[in-house]
């Protein structure tokens, strides 16, 4: 798979997940991202058992590990927490910050020039968008404020993570899927004890859509989509595979429309101009190099 298809696969499969990660927790959210992770790690143990790829456990590679998994941890159950009291579009919206939030830690932690004039136009021009697109449609109570805060917090510690592993894998190497495993061995354990912990230790009952979104986001989210976003980590700039987060918002928006009947407007339309006007500012200045360049490949 090379480096823009798996950049497209991480597109959609984060498009979906807003939608299908709060209609899994119609059951419980502490139950569904518990099953969710056991099932990422299943998937992922069967395919590096059907490729034959080592998991390695040295003294490079334990810190990554922990820092992907504690961020996982975290981040994961404060998204899952506050998707029972914001619309799962709003998730989208603000993880649309991560561009900002992860281009001025790798600015102080990696040597990526993350602040030039264009990088900074072209966030601004995507966070115009994204403010036109739901500036109609955010009215905060008491309730969705904390979810608000709660979904933030996510964003941060998924934006220090991404240069934190970046940062950490230099020297490592690790590909995504040795990553990805290597995380969640460290974070299922987390998942299960919050679960029984915060929760009724019985197994809750299961509406259909509910169960259909957790295995979704087990297999497809969890195992094929972490691996690809860890693969693009590793082989792009920490602020460009955010990037991918300013796309979600609006193609969230159109699955919200198909989906579940939800309105676009015409600032949605304008909004998404904004937002493509931004991408193409941000890509103006590649440096030369990268046009010499081939892009990586998974063996």
């Amino acid at each position: 798979m090379s480096v823009y298809l798996a950049y497209l696969a991480v597109i959609i499969i984060w498009s979906t997940t807003p939608l299908t990660v709060q209609w899994s927790t119609e059951s419980d959210p502490f139950f569904a991202v518990a099953i969710r992770m056991m099932l990422g790690i299943i998937g992922c143990w069967l395919f590096i058992a059907i490729k034959k790829i080592n998991i390695p456990f040295s003294k490079k590679v334990i810190p990554i590990y922990l820092v992907t998994g504690i961020s996982l941890f975290l981040a994961m159950s404060l998204v899952y927490w506050s998707a029972q009291y914001i619309p799962s579009g709003w998730i989208s919206v603000l993880f649309g910050l991560s561009p900002i939030i992860t281009a001025i830690f790798a600015t102080l932690f990696l040597s990526e020039n993350n602040l030039s004039l264009f990088k900074i136009i072209g966030m601004m021009l995507g966070f115009t968008g994204l403010a036109l697109v739901f500036s109609s449609g955010l009215q905060f109570n008491a309730t969705a404020i904390w979810g608000l805060i709660t979904c933030l917090m996510a964003v941060i510690i998924t934006g220090i993570s991404a240069v934190l592993i970046k940062q950490l894998n230099i020297d490592a190497q690790l590909s995504g899927i040795q990553t990805n495993i290597g995380g969640l061995t460290i974070a299922v354990p987390f998942f299960i004890v919050s679960w029984l912990w915060f929760s009724d230790t019985t197994i809750p009952d299961i509406p259909l859509r509910s169960g259909i979104s957790i295995v979704y986001l087990g297999f497809i989210g969890t195992t094929v989509g972490f691996s690809l976003y860890y693969f693009l980590l590793k082989n792009l700039e920490a602020t460009r595979v955010s990037l991918i987060a300013l796309i979600t918002p609006i193609t969230a928006l159109i699955l919200g429309s198909w989906l579940n009947n939800e309105p676009i407007i015409d600032k949605v339309w304008l909004g998404a101009g904004f937002i493509c006007a931004g991408l193409i500012c941000f890509e103006l200045k590649k440096e030369e190099k990268s046009k010499k360049v081939k892009p990586n490949v998974i063996h």
